[in-house]
């Protein structure tokens, strides 16, 4: 570039000038070798490619970029730190703000969920997810009386988001508002059906008011769906066991365990007996 340039110029490029060429080839290169690692998810290459880029130069894409690896391979604190430089730079991106909520949300710091969620209601017209991901993090600091709260104002705006209304159903089964959640479930299905997650609240819905066998119909049809769903094996497992059905709790156990890592295979067999516990009112 140096020799071009004074080629058609007549003007040699001093010593600054070429290293500052040569520094913008060099950061460029490793950019886009970042970019194709991150695409083909070599994580590692792409990691070093992009964290030697920004040794070389400053450049908010290439955060971007190494925040995307750094979640990728659960390296949270360190995508907490890139999105923040971005946010600095960007305080007022909406965007940029959810994706650093969601990060805070997988690190479980509700607190930090929350105080962020605040910030972004202060916006003007901010995005109704906001007010969902902080029912999620009233969810996490147990307080569930305060996410329905604002997820019932979500619906209100917005009837139509998924999410949110699994969610409420979720925290009416936590507030022991079983009634409540079986009709709220009720109401997805036939809004929403063949759906594996709504199923899966049906059920949880049926077992807390006491309806195992609708439960475990509904389980049935959930497998049905998905032959895979280690949750729905042991849902109705659980749900046999409560019955007396001590071959078919068996073998739905056996089928989690086969669809699960065998390093799994304990931890099922201790939820389908807490499960039990909870289904069995003599548990």
């Amino acid at each position: 570039m140096g020799f071009l340039k004074s080629l058609f110029t007549g003007k040699v490029p001093t010593a600054e000038e070429q290293q500052q060429t040569d520094n913008q080839r060099k950061f460029d290169i490793l950019k886009f070798d970042g970019v194709k690692a991150l695409k083909m998810r070599q994580m590692q290459q792409a990691e070093r490619c992009f964290t030697a880029a920004l040794e070389i130069k400053d450049d908010p894409e290439t955060h971007d970029y190494l925040s995307q690896v750094y979640i990728n391979t659960a390296q949270l604190d360190l995508a907490m730190n890139e999105l923040n430089i971005l946010r600095n730079a960007e305080p007022e991106n909406e965007q940029l703000l959810m994706r650093i909520v969601q990060v805070a949300f997988m690190q479980e710091d509700y607190p930090q969920m929350e105080q962020l969620c605040q910030q972004a209601l202060a916006m003007e017209q901010p995005n109704e997810m906001f007010k969902y991901m902080y029912a999620r993090a009233k969810r996490g600091m147990n307080q569930p009386e305060e996410a329905l709260r604002l997820l019932d104002e979500v619906i209100a705006e917005n009837p139509n988001l998924l999410d949110v209304q699994l969610l409420k159903a979720d925290t009416l089964l936590v507030l022991g508002r079983n009634d409540e959640a079986l009709s709220h479930t009720q109401w997805l299905a036939e809004r929403v059906p063949d759906n594996e997650d709504v199923l899966l609240l049906v059920a949880q819905a049926q077992k807390a008011n006491n309806q195992t066998q609708e439960a475990i119909d509904t389980c049935t049809a959930i497998i049905d769906l998905n032959p895979f769903s280690a949750t729905a094996y042991r849902e109705r497992a659980a749900l046999r066991q409560a019955l007396g059905d001590e071959a078919g709790a068996a073998d739905d156990l056996q089928q989690a365990r086969d669809i699960m890592p065998e390093s799994d295979a304990e931890d099922i067999e201790q939820q389908v007996n807490q499960a039990y516990r909870n289904a069995n009112p003599f548990g």
